[in-house]
């Protein structure tokens, strides 16, 4: 595995975990902030080695990739993710100064958007890497719940 691959894989499961970290409540300021640089050395890392800083290259594997584990044509998921990766931007730049309904709103976006990637579209050993991220988050969440009621 070349660097640049390393970086593309690697960078994706510390962010999404500290992401996770976030929703639970860890420290969330800077959890959103670590996680976001973790993030952009991924997509980074991605336009680099995967689609060569071409955004057809990346609209045409988005679209492949959607087909493949999906069924259907669908052309605005790179869209998606460049969304995504600007409501990632807004997180961890001004975390405190959002009201509490647009946090709530980003952290749903976020466990949907990092669930599709790390458990629908993974494959392989990054599929169970994901279930298990999301299973501790779950886990985590169930055990707060319950000290709390």
């Amino acid at each position: 595995m070349s660097p640049a691959e390393a970086a593309l894989r690697v960078s994706i499961w510390p962010a999404v975990a500290l992401g996770l970290a976030a929703c639970l409540g860890w420290r969330e300021a800077r959890a959103w902030r670590a996680g976001a640089v973790l993030y952009a050395v991924h997509v980074a890392a991605a336009f680099q080695h995967a689609y060569r800083w071409s955004h057809a290259v990346a609209v045409d594997d988005n679209i492949r990739q959607v087909r493949d584990t999906l069924g259907i044509q669908f052309g605005a998921g790179i869209w998606v993710n460049y969304a995504f990766s600007a409501g990632w931007i807004v997180a961890a730049v001004a975390w405190n100064r959002l009201p509490a309904g647009i946090r709530t709103a980003w952290k749903a976006v976020f466990l949907f958007i990092a669930f599709q990637g790390t458990v629908v579209f993974a494959h392989g050993h990054g599929r169970w890497i994901g279930l298990a991220l999301f299973g501790l988050a779950g886990a985590a969440w169930l055990r707060r719940r319950a000290a709390t009621s």
